[in-house]
């Protein structure tokens, strides 16, 4: 359908400067794939993730299995 997320993110925060505090909304977040990537690539960024089909309890409790912080 388009190009991959993390190249529309990557995109985006061509101007970004990793040591600054970002804040991220991200809207259909689906499984939180993309919302692990954004936390570790940038690292002072707080993501904010939600999506209407994926109970944020779900998303909450897999990124926490895989041992990840968001």
């Amino acid at each position: 359908m388009g190009p991959d997320s993390t190249i529309i993110i990557d995109k985006l925060l061509k101007n970004y400067n990793n040591n600054e505090e970002i804040r991220i909304l991200y809207l259909g977040c689906g499984k939180a794939l993309t919302s692990i990537y954004l936390a570790e690539k940038y690292k002072n960024a707080i993501i904010y993730a939600i999506d209407l089909w994926v109970e944020a309890t779900d998303n909450y409790n897999f990124v926490k299995e895989l041992g990840k912080k968001i």
